[in-house]
């Protein structure tokens, strides 16, 4: 698996859009997780995040990308290309200070360190798909 992540690592050096960072946060106590594409910063937000989701990140990924754009037949395409040229995703420590600030900004003025939450509560629900429409299609 190591020479594979270095494999991977070396092809796709310096290609943004395959770069993703995750960042962590609370909200109420619970982990909540940020991820953010460099390339487009294409955004999701995902709350009450268990151990188990943390190792299916690929699969959540490209399941809020494929519910974003859900309306949008090109866009499927890219990002079923996306997906057959990245077979394998994996995070490493974020040094790039653009991107930090980036998410940064992003939860304390979007996200205003969780709260934005309770504007998509269902009862002991969060309708993180609706959040994620609203982040990357009227933010």
């Amino acid at each position: 698996m190591r020479q594979t992540i270095a494999n991977t690592k070396q092809k796709e050096a310096g290609d943004r859009f395959f770069e993703w960072d995750a960042k962590v946060f609370y909200f109420e106590g619970l982990r909540c997780l940020q991820l953010c594409n460099f390339a487009s910063k294409f955004t999701i937000v995902m709350a009450l995040v268990t151990d188990d989701m943390i190792k299916r990140l690929p699969e959540y990924i490209f399941e809020y990308l494929y519910d974003v754009y859900a309306g949008d037949p090109q866009m499927k395409k890219l990002i079923d290309r996306y997906l057959a040229d990245n077979t394998i995703m994996f995070f490493d420590k974020l040094a790039d200070r653009v991107t930090i600030s980036s998410m940064n900004h992003f939860q304390v003025y979007f996200m205003d360190d969780g709260d934005r939450f309770y504007d998509f509560a269902e009862g002991n629900l969060i309708r993180t798909r609706a959040l994620n429409k609203k982040v990357n299609c009227d933010y």
